[in-house]
Formats: structure tokens, sequence, C-alpha cells
């Protein structure tokens, strides 16, 4: 594995063409079957590009409503739910791709992304700019068995768009010698975009990570952090200021997201008793994909453990301090955070009990194992045999592979046809945890609600002549409403209210109710022909929050050109 500098015309398209067929590989099944895999988000991701790409074509930047979500009575769910992996699919499918094809090639877009990543961490740690280095962390990354659990197993698209951002994020914490500001800002920018549980883990270890370097180190993590959360502001205040407006309480109480019931080994029993909403727990605690994160957590650590005795067995006297320890400790770390002895940890530091799955933490475990055993074969090319070294990198990757192409064989590839993924189950998709409290009742709402249409409307205390809808469209319903001259008719419309939600009838804005028992929206309309207007707007601290990341990306930028200016320097006449 040479350490020569990797850019020129010749390496740059040799690692180009490396990096494409590592995506390739590790995407390859969804290019092979003309459905989709039945993971466990597969339904709510569809549902959500499906409303999203929708709103996108009528001309919303960033569509927060779903009307089709909780049977046609719609959820604020881009308020909550990270935007990043459901743009990139759902603008392809705006753009004209079919959906499954848009699906397809946006994970294909973030494999890619993610591996390039990987590459530039790999060559820059293993081999001090070595082309080969980099390839092989990238394939590793990308290749074990954790990211095919993400794809084909549980379909987990936000948290598989965070391999594009951890390797980044570690390739800023790791400049020398003090971590890179911008670059970690960045970094965590995207983490937090992407998948919020993945970001707040990241948050700790990049704290723990700067620890030997003293308050400087940590002083400069902590500024990047607030500044990526300022970038991702967007998004992450709305998200946390808003929570109390909808059932947080679905998830909080239900056993499926307690992190105890999840630990790898010797996980806390726990009783399911007749709740509607928790009945399919106990079953899906014992899916294939809780036994395959068992069995690829000891392959990859003991992978890992495996490259980095050979790192000790090929060591050289007058050596410097190896940095890949680190990694190795990393390793360990997140394994141990996996198992019921790091349960201290999840009950006391604040927050960690809403990551809820502690097998997350596979991520970091994975892309420390990419890293030793890339440099695990660079040191066998420069101090052993180079045969050995292509041989064993080969070895690995095939095995590596091989795991990733059982998991996605054990997935179910039957189900989720494009036929299903337009039936009422999926596009009026029920979503307890994005519901507004404006439904009080939301457990028998789920029990027992019937689907109904997103634009239907109904009468109380009076009649109506007519009602004819004029525009239909995620933040905005126009109707034109015929009432006779009996007297007022309250008119309600099948839909959930939530800050932002306003009537204007014939352009001035009238005060709404909520019709009970589920909280839908109501306002008085007086006798006549009257225009009715449903418009979803931002609020003051949606908004708020939008120029706290337009000012934090302009500091961004200015920080980034700042830093390059430096590193160029003044240029000396001759």
């Amino acid at each position: 594995m040479s350490r020569g500098r990797f850019p020129g015309t010749p390496r740059i398209l040799m690692a180009g063409a490396a990096l494409l067929a590592v995506a390739g590989l590790s995407v390859a099944p969804l290019f092979f079957h003309a459905t989709l895999p039945r993971g466990d988000d597969v339904g709510e991701h569809v549902q959500f590009v499906q409303d999203f790409s929708s709103g996108l074509r009528q001309g919303l930047l960033y569509p927060r409503w779903l009307p089709h979500t909780n049977l046609g009575y719609g959820a604020p769910v881009f308020i909550f739910y990270p935007p990043l992996a459901t743009a990139m699919v759902a603008g392809l499918h705006a753009a004209g791709l079919d959906l499954f094809a848009a699906f397809r090639l946006g994970i294909f877009f973030l494999t890619l992304a993610a591996a390039a990543g990987a590459f530039l961490l790999g060559s820059r740690r293993t081999g001090g700019s070595s082309l080969a280095a980099g390839i092989f962390t990238a394939a590793f990354w990308v290749l074990l068995p954790y990211h095919a659990v993400d794809l084909f197993s549980r379909f987990a698209l936000a948290e598989a768009a965070t391999f594009v951002f951890l390797p980044l994020l570690f390739l800023a914490l790791d400049r020398r010698p003090q971590p890179h500001l911008a670059g970690t800002a960045a970094a965590f920018a995207g983490l937090a975009l992407s998948h919020l549980p993945t970001a707040y883990l990241a948050a700790w270890i990049s704290l723990a990570w700067v620890l030997p370097r003293g308050r400087r180190g940590v002083g400069v993590v902590v500024l990047a952090l607030l500044l990526g959360v300022g970038c991702a502001a967007l998004y992450v205040g709305p998200a946390v200021l808003e929570r109390p407006l909808i059932h947080s309480d679905w998830l909080e109480q239900n056993p499926l997201y307690r992190f105890d019931v999840h630990y790898l080994f010797f996980p806390r029993q726990v009783e399911f008793q007749g709740d509607p909403i928790h009945s399919d727990v106990s079953g899906w605690l014992d899916t294939t994909t809780l036994g395959q994160i068992r069995l690829l957590v000891p392959l990859t650590l003991g992978l890992a453990a495996f490259a980095w005795l050979c790192r000790l067995l090929l060591r050289r006297p007058g050596r410097p301090a190896d940095p890949m320890h680190r990694y190795m400790a990393l390793a360990l770390c997140a394994t141990l955070g996996m198992t019921r002895l790091s349960d201290p940890i999840w009950r006391w530091l604040p927050g960690f009990a809403s990551v809820a799955f502690p097998w997350r933490l596979s991520l970091f475990l994975t892309l420390a194992a990419a890293l030793l055993m890339s440099a695990a074969l660079a040191d066998l090319w420069r101090y052993s045999s180079r045969r050995l070294a292509l041989g064993a990198g080969m070895a690995t990757l095939a095995l590596s592979l091989g795991a990733s192409l059982w998991i996605a064989r054990s997935a179910d590839w039957d189900t989720f046809t494009p036929a299903h993924s337009e039936t009422p189950v999926v596009r009026l998709r029920a979503a307890g945890a994005f519901m507004p409290l404006s439904n009080p009742v939301m457990r028998g709402f789920r029990k027992g609600r019937t689907a109904g249409p997103a634009v239907l409307t109904s009468a109380l205390g009076g009649t109506v002549g007519k009602v004819t809808p004029l525009e239909i469209s995620n933040h905005r319903r126009v109707y034109q409403v015929t009432v006779p001259t009996a007297g007022t008719t309250a008119l309600s419309f099948f839909q959930f209210d939530y800050p932002g939600w306003s009537i204007l009838i014939d352009g001035h804005v009238t005060p709404h109710s909520l019709r009970p028992p589920f909280g839908t929206i109501a306002v008085p309309v007086p006798p006549g022909e009257h225009t009715v207007v449903l418009r979803f707007r931002n609020t003051l601290q949606r908004k708020v929050a939008a120029c706290v990341s337009a000012f934090s990306l302009a500091l961004l930028l200015a920080l980034t050109l700042l830093g390059r200016s430096r590193t160029m320097g003044p240029r000396r006449s001759v």
C-alpha cells in the first residue's frame, strides 16, 4: 500500500471506480428485486416519501405536515422526524423517478457518500494519504454487516444516512493539534439532520474522544457541537420545543422503546398485557433482526481485535505511539455499551434512555473495526508480505460481503410490492408518536377508527348546501362552501389541529375550535357562498429556528474560508 500522495487524475479515477464498485456491492440486492425489503420501518418511510415528494411538487421547500398520516387526519411529521434522507429520496421521486427507483438510487447515493467519507478518513488515519488503505476502509465501512441490517432487515433509512457523516466527524476530531472546528460542526449538523439518537451518542463520544487533549480540545468540540446544532436548528429547534404538543408518551411508555429490553445479552424481561398499541412488542423482540445483531457484533469485534493484535505483532522499535489503540478502545466500549454491564450509564447519563436501542452503538464499533482492519493491512503491506496483505484483505472483505448478503437474503422481499405501497395500510398509516395532543383519545382512535379521506367535511349544528374542493395540497386546502340562509353552520374538517393551522373565510382569519372526540378542526360558517381556506404556516419559533440555521451556516462558511486562508498562508515573492 503506497504511501505516496493520492491526488492526480489516475489515482482519483482509480479511487472513484473502487468507491462506485464498493457502494454497488453494498446495495446490489436492492437492484436485483422489483420490491423493497419488508424491514421494520419500510412502510413508514414509503409513506413519508410519498407525502414529502408531493409537497416538493407543490413548491414547498420543507413540507412539515403530511396529510395522509394517521388515517388521513394528518400529522406534523417533519417537525419531529429528521428530514435529510427522506428529502433526498423524495427529491428524486419528485423529479420524475418511480417511487421504488427513487429509493434504490437515493440509498446508492447515500452509500457512495458514506464510502467516500470513510475513504478520506482511512487514507489519512492508516496510511498517510494511502490510496489502498482508504479504499479498504471504505469497503469495510459499507460491507460490514451492520450496514446491511440497517438497509435490509430494518430499512432504517434515517440511521443509514449517518454512515455518511460519522467518518467525517472522526476525521475532523483527529486533526492535530486540535480538532477541526468547522469540520466537526458540519459533520455533527449532518448527523442531527439524519438521526437525532445517533447524533446524541456521537456528541458524548466526541467529548470523551478529545479529553486527552485537555481543556482546549474539549472547548473546541463543545463550540463545534453548538455550531452544528445551530446549523440544524431549522429542524432541531421545533423538534425539541414542540415535543410537548404531540403524544410523545406513546414512545416513553411503550416497552418496545425501553433501552434495557434491547441489551444484546441478558436483556430485561418485560410483561406485555392487553394494550392494543403494544400487542406486537413481544413478537418484535424475537425477530431475526435482533438475532442478526447478536451475531454480527461478536464477528465485528473479533475482526477488530484480530487486526489490532496483528498491528502489535508487526510493530517496529522506534515507531511513534499507535493512535489506532484509541479505535480499539472505542470498539470495546461500544460493545460494552450494548450489554447489561452498561446499565448505570443508560440510566444515569441525561437523555441516554431516549436513544432506546443500545445496539445503535454498532455504528461506532463498525467504524473502529473498518479502520483497524485497513491499518493492519497497511502494516502487512509495508513490513511483511504484500501478497499476504492482499490475500488477507480480500478474504476479510469476502467474509464481510458474505455476511451482508446472508442478511439481505434473509429479508422478506415478497410483501412490499409497488401495489402494496398504494394500499390504505401504507398510505394512511397511523403514527401515534406524531399524533397531536388535540386528539385526547389517541388510543381509542388507533384501535377503532376507520380510515377516512383527508378532504371529507361534515356539518355540525346546521346544514351545508354544497362543499366543493378547489385545491388540496400538503399545507393548503381551499373549498367553495354554500350555506343555506337557515343560520350559521359549524363546518368540521376531518383533520387534526396543530399550531400553524389557520382558517380564512373570504380572506379573513376566523377562529376555529376542536370537534370532539378526536380534536379535529371545526369553524363556524355564516349563510351564503364562501371561500374557505385552510393553510399551514410556520409559527414564530419555527421562523426563529430557520434564522438561527441561516446565521450558523454563514458562520460555518466564514470559519471554513478563514481556515483555508490560514492554511495557504501568504505567498512569498521570489
